[in-house]
Order: structure tokens, then C-alpha cells, then sequence
């Protein structure tokens, strides 16, 4: 669907940095496949989208700060 797309390049771009989110997308994505015949279901999809896209905005805060305390340390 739209939301795999959308999110697929992320996905890949962190496949080296932690598999599991790689699974958990995978698996949410099979789950949301049947689900728009559901408005539950639906709700549940966007609830696992945006919770594996906080988890994948987090990695990268994470990555960029330890890359910039890197630079920053390297400067002195």
C-alpha cells in the first residue's frame, strides 16, 4: 500500500543499523495488507506505521548526535 512506499527508503537506509525494525516493518506490513476492509484494523495500521517511524526518527537522532559529538571532538 501508499504507507510502503512512503516509508520504504527509510527502511532500507537503516537496514544496517538495526534489523529489527526491519522485521517489525515487514510484519506490520502484512498485518495492514487485508486491513483497510477494517476501520479498526485501519486505526491499527496507522498506530504501527507511526510507531515504527517514532522508533526509526529516534535511531536517527541518536546516529546524528553520536556523528556530531565525533566531529566535535575531533575539531579540539
Amino acid at each position: 500500500h501508499i504507507g510502503f512506499r512512503l516509508h520504504t527508503p527509510f527502511v532500507f537506509f537503516f537496514f544496517f543499523f538495526q534489523f529489527n525494525i526491519i522485521q517489525l516493518y515487514v510484519s506490520a506490513s502484512f498485518i495492514c495488507l487485508p486491513c483497510f476492509v477494517k476501520i479498526l484494523n485501519l486505526f491499527w495500521c496507522i498506530f504501527l506505521h507511526l510507531v515504527l517511524l517514532l522508533r526509526v526518527l529516534k535511531l536517527l537522532l541518536v546516529l546524528l548526535t553520536e556523528r556530531l559529538d565525533l566531529s566535535c571532538s575531533s575539531f579540539t
